[in-house]
């Protein structure tokens, strides 16, 4: 809860910064971080820099919890059978549980992202971006920029996994 309350502005602007650097013409030329920090807080004020917070914290918490259960399943699964090096077995058990951590919050995340760009001033409500994204979109909208979030997921808890299990394994002797 507490990191979401600093993650989430950096988000919000994040997201404007990234959309405007993509639009081109004159949208693009104010698409420096600074530029969008001020635009916010001249149309919103705090509440711009919050905008989708609730679904932040609802798309993200439960993350962990499906993280450690699928890696703690793909560890077990794999113990003792010495089919690959440790190393390795790390690498496939993270990315294993950031598939079905991704799997579970990515539509969530979409409509967080949708949330945080939409251009009226008040953000509209997650359940009218959702039903307006199934209508025009189906099932599969949900789920945009799945590959690019796995393979990110999947590199970053790899990366961060190996280094908890050595130090484990450290302080443990």
């Amino acid at each position: 809860l507490a990191s979401q309350t600093i993650y989430t502005p950096c988000d919000v602007v994040t997201q404007r910064v990234m959309v405007a650097s993509g639009s081109g013409g004159a949208a693009a030329a104010d698409a420096s971080a600074a530029h969008v920090v001020r635009d916010i807080w001249s149309t919103s004020g705090w509440s711009g820099f919050y905008r989708g917070f609730g679904v932040t914290l609802i798309a993200y918490l439960p993350g962990g919890s499906v993280w450690w259960a699928a890696y703690g399943g793909a560890r077990s699964a794999a113990s003792g059978q010495q089919l690959m090096p440790d190393l390795a077995e790390l690498a496939l058990a993270a990315t294993w549980a950031s598939l079905w951590t991704v799997a579970v919050t990515s539509p969530l995340d979409v409509l967080k992202t949708r949330v945080q760009l939409a251009p009226s001033r008040v953000a509209p409500p997650v359940l009218t971006i959702g039903r307006e994204l199934l209508r025009s979109e189906g099932f599969a909208g949900l789920y945009r920029g799945f590959l690019p979030r796995w393979s990110q997921a999947s590199i970053f808890s790899g990366s961060v996994i190996s280094l908890y299990e050595h130090l484990k394994r450290i302080c443990k002797k």
